[in-house]
């Protein structure tokens, strides 16, 4: 008589309807690439990216990056794939299709898919809490800028580089300069 085998509660959670199922409804972007092209990215990703499914999978995966980002992130994946040892986890700024800037909280993993390497990963956009980090850097830079400038021309210069870091500010300087010219203390 052959042995009798039980399905635990894990085998239910993990056949496969049900888990792309859970992949499907997560908040959180869940991608499989392979080289550098995508295979795979689940509505989250989507919406994350504003891209359509089809548009991101006819990207590599570091097209979404800043340019000057692509080699490193496109490296880093590529490393993964062939099992070297990597970070497994890193906090990546990519563009959406309409050009906002967000940032991502993204884990990976290699697997194989059809005998090659692959990799997987899921991401979490934190783009609210990086750009709360920045403005907090960005008043503590500032305090540090007026105890250090020598006059209001150093101060309004260091004012607007350190503001041109966290939000456009083109014409910030004239604007500030204008406005402390018109607000004098009595």
């Amino acid at each position: 008589m052959p042995a009798k085998t039980t399905r635990t509660s894990l085998d239910f959670v993990l056949d496969d309807e049900t888990f792309r199922t859970l992949v499907e409804k997560t908040c959180a972007a869940v991608f499989v690439f392979q080289g550098t092209r995508l295979l795979y990215v689940n509505p989250a990703a989507e919406q994350i990216t504003g891209y359509s499914r089809d548009e991101l999978l006819k990207m590599n995966f570091y097209d979404l990056t800043p340019a000057g980002a692509r080699k490193s992130i496109r490296s880093w994946a590529l490393a993964l794939q062939r099992g070297e040892t990597v970070p497994i986890r890193g906090v990546v700024k990519i563009h959406t299709r309409r050009g906002d800037e967000r940032w991502l909280d993204i884990s990976m993993g290699q697997i194989t898919l059809n005998g090659k390497p692959a990799g997987y990963g899921t991401a979490f956009d934190v783009t609210e809490q990086k750009r709360a980090e920045l403005m907090e850097d960005a008043v503590y830079r500032i305090a540090q800028a007026a105890d250090r400038a020598q006059n209001l021309n150093d101060l309004y210069v260091a004012l607007h580089r350190i503001v041109a870091e966290v939000m456009p500010a083109k014409n910030f300087y004239s604007v500030f300069s204008l406005l402390c010219r018109r607000i004098r203390p009595p």
